[in-house]
């Protein structure tokens, strides 16, 4: 191999080694869960431009939510992730 690939590969081995290991790095620990599992989707809107499309589930309707909402409830949700 040549000297771009052998960088190329033990480039792509460290980041799925950080990616899927179950151990933290120092930097991880400081960072914390929060931020690898981070919802940065403030609005229902931005949600909706970024590819995505949100709908309220049965029980949020039947409990009478808005759109805002259970986006806000969903939201919490995925940050408890």
């Amino acid at each position: 191999m040549s000297s771009v690939s052998d960088k190329l590969v033990k480039f792509l081995e460290r980041a799925l080694q950080k990616a899927f290991s179950n151990e933290s790095s120092k930097d991880d620990s400081a960072v914390g869960f929060e931020k690898r599992c981070s919802f940065s989707y403030e609005t229902v809107e931005e949600y909706k431009e970024a590819g995505h499309h949100f709908r309220r589930t049965k029980d949020q309707m039947s409990r009478g939510l808005t759109r805002k909402e259970a986006f806000e409830e969903f939201k919490k949700e995925k940050k408890s992730f």
